[in-house]
């Protein structure tokens, strides 16, 4: 049963670390100080779901799905990439809401100089 749960856990490792360069190969940077080599260096990616912690975490990337000229999803960063030790995760209760708080607000086009 040990060796089992030993070739799953491989499998599931290679197939995360397989996920992450798709994902890394499909980045598009605007400028070239976006990139960043904790990007290049990652094995792993939080592609979907909550931010609930930031365990295991390097760096917070943002992105907007683009398609250019009926090529696969490329992934255009939003934001200078933003290394985890320099974020303050809080934990807020669903439907509690704090001012400037929303990540909406926090990255919109309408920011002013």
């Amino acid at each position: 049963m040990v060796m089992v749960q030993n070739v799953v856990a491989d499998i599931n490792r290679q197939t995360g670390e397989s996920e992450c360069q798709y994902y890394k190969d499909r980045l598009l940077y605007s400028e070239d100080g976006q990139r960043d080599e904790l990007i290049d260096r990652s094995k792993t990616l939080n592609c979907h779901g909550e931010l609930k912690n930031n365990r295991g975490l390097d760096i917070l990337v943002i992105t907007r799905s683009v398609l250019l000229n009926n090529q696969p999803v490329s992934y255009l960063l939003c934001r200078q990439p933003i290394p985890i030790r320099q974020l303050d995760l809080e934990d807020i209760s669903d439907g509690e809401m704090r001012v400037g708080g929303s990540i909406r607000g926090a990255f919109s086009n309408n920011e002013r100089s």
